[in-house]
């Protein structure tokens, strides 16, 4: 009498491994996020002693200046 010998299931365990292995670094990658720290680089040039100097000779300027330093922050904050 001839035995069937069952087959390995390497390509199951391979496949198993590999899909495991997809999901926990989808998972970490999810799970550890951004943790970039607020810049507050506005507040602080607001705070700087020649911040009042400088928005009364160039209003439109440090207007513009410094909508565009928050927009920067605010994309490197949400880790665009």
């Amino acid at each position: 009498m001839h035995t069937v010998k069952p087959r390995p299931r390497s390509g199951l365990k391979r496949s198993w491994i590999l899909s495991t292995t997809r999901s926990l670094s989808i998972m970490l990658l999810i799970g550890s996020g951004c943790s970039t720290p607020r810049m507050e680089n506005v507040q602080k040039l607001t705070n700087h002693p020649q911040f009042p100097k400088a928005a009364q000779t160039a209003p439109e300027f440090t207007k513009t200046a410094l909508e565009t330093v928050a927009e920067l922050e605010y994309q490197i904050e949400r880790c665009k």
